[in-house]
């Protein structure tokens, strides 16, 4: 549980240092299937869409938000299951790829 909220803080304060014309809110799906691992999902949901969009990649809304198994990231699911996004710490630094 502690890794899982480092993650989220650490992805959270990313979010804020990213240029405010970016960053912005995203809904949540009513049928979202969030994992109940992650302490603050909406944080979390909101700078894992703000780093989808960063890269030029479309997430205006969140469907699934489910971490790995067995390393540090997670899947973001966004636009009604339109679009898959792996999120992963890499040597400190996130990396966004779409699937």
């Amino acid at each position: 549980m502690k890794k899982l909220t480092v993650v989220t803080t650490a992805l959270v304060l990313g979010a804020v240092l990213i240029p405010s014309t970016t960053a912005y809110a995203v809904d949540i799906e009513p049928d979202a299937i969030i994992s109940d691992q992650f302490a603050d999902a909406r944080g979390l949901a909101e700078a894992g869409a703000n780093l989808v969009r960063l890269h030029g990649w479309k997430c205006d809304s969140v469907s699934g938000l489910v971490p790995f198994i067995t390393s540090r990231g997670f899947y973001l699911t966004c636009n009604y299951n339109s679009y898959r996004y792996e999120i992963e710490d890499r040597g400190g630094n996130w990396e966004v790829k779409l699937e």
